[in-house]
């Protein structure tokens, strides 16, 4: 998995409907829809995403709302909240962070799958 981040929806930034990729991404802006990656997504401190997400790994530290399916990992920092159903086989929380939801916890199975 690369984690070099090139692909940045900027603050400021809204986006509405489904993106696809294969590239890790960085939310900074809006995002409400859907998001399917082959990697890493980072929601960053000032992002705000309403959707379906479908990663090898995300990481929070903005607002999530909705359902996270990763492949490996969701790990939501400091000052990050959640809101709604994770699946994952790996679990970070870190303190001051939020989780909201429900947690749903097997092991790896080679990937994120809708």
């Amino acid at each position: 998995m690369e984690t070099e981040i090139r692909d940045i929806i900027a603050e400021g930034t809204r986006v509405k409907g489904t993106i696809e990729g294969r590239e890790p991404l960085l939310v900074l802006g809006q995002v409400e829809g859907k998001i399917v990656l082959q990697n890493l997504l980072v929601v960053g401190k000032t992002a705000r995403v309403e959707a379906e997400i479908f990663a090898q790994a995300v990481t929070v530290e903005g607002a999530v709302s909705g359902r996270i399916v990763a492949g490996d990992l969701v790990a939501i920092r400091a000052g990050g909240r959640v809101t709604g159903e994770l699946s994952t086989p790996r679990l970070i929380v870190e303190d001051q962070a939020v989780f909201d939801g429900t947690i749903h916890m097997e092991p790896a199975e080679g990937g994120p799958h809708e």
